[in-house]
């Protein structure tokens, strides 16, 4: 059974949750990152349609760059164990797997490369949002990783 709703119901999540914006030390950002996470967690979504799982590992893999790339230690050392970055390449392929075993047989290969590259897309732009501290972006890209847990 799909959840159409999933993007609608976790764009309201994204109000809900905690703010991640720019906080003053890297520990409390992490801690604000934590935070919406958890919130997030909470939601009871559950990716289930293939996009949606294409769209969880590349979250996941933009997440990890995100986490490899912290300018301070401390950021990633505050961060929960499901934040870092040796959970999310695990979360990442978890999520490529699941989305390839829920391709059929019979179904197009282009199709999965055709939804693959538009899950990529939008995390690009969630991840560049992020990357220039834009407070929805940040959201988002967290929201998303809630529920990709």
């Amino acid at each position: 059974m799909t959840r159409p709703g999933l993007i609608i119901t976790a764009g309201v999540l994204a109000l809900l949750a905690p703010s991640v914006a720019v906080a003053e030390t890297p520990e409390a950002s992490a801690l604000a990152h934590n935070a919406a996470y958890e919130a997030a967690t909470k939601s009871g979504l559950s990716p289930q349609t293939l996009s949606e799982m294409l769209t969880c590992a590349a979250m996941w893999e933009r997440w990890d760059y995100a986490v490899i790339s912290a300018a301070d230690p401390k950021f990633a050392g505050t961060l929960r164990r499901e934040l870092s970055s040796a959970n999310a390449k695990k979360r990442k392929i978890y999520w490529q797997r699941l989305a390839r075993r829920e391709m059929n047989e019979d179904d197009d290969a282009a199709y999965f490369e055709k939804t693959r590259s538009r899950a990529e897309e939008s995390a690009d732009k969630l991840y560049a949002a992020y990357a220039t501290n834009d407070a929805a972006g940040t959201s988002r890209l967290i929201e998303w990783l809630g529920i990709c847990k």
